[in-house]
């Protein structure tokens, strides 16, 4: 796997934002556990395994994500940005 960080503004919301996931996780495709959501993902083609935990010493999500996916990584980054919500300002 390979891995990367996707900074924040904080305060970020990490514990809400799970909970909302959990709440709406499709079976067998996303699950969240001990603060990890993972997930299935395919793109153009690619298919493979993605992982994303806070690290909130860093003000970053924490992204993991199988060599299957390196083709299309920005692509993955970038919805994953929008789908954290990474680019709002809390103030």
């Amino acid at each position: 796997m390979s891995s990367t960080e996707l900074p924040y503004r904080p305060p970020y919301q990490w514990d809400r934002v799970l909970r909302f996931l959990a709440s709406r996780a499709l079976p067998n495709i996303e699950t969240v556990e001990n603060g990890v959501y993972a997930r299935t993902v395919t793109i153009g083609g690619a298919r493979g395994r993605i992982r994303v935990e806070n690290d909130s010493a860093r003000n970053a999500l924490r992204v993991s994500a199988t060599e299957s996916l390196s083709p299309v990584l920005p692509d993955v980054l970038n919805r994953l940005r929008l789908m954290f919500d990474l680019d709002n300002d809390p103030d």
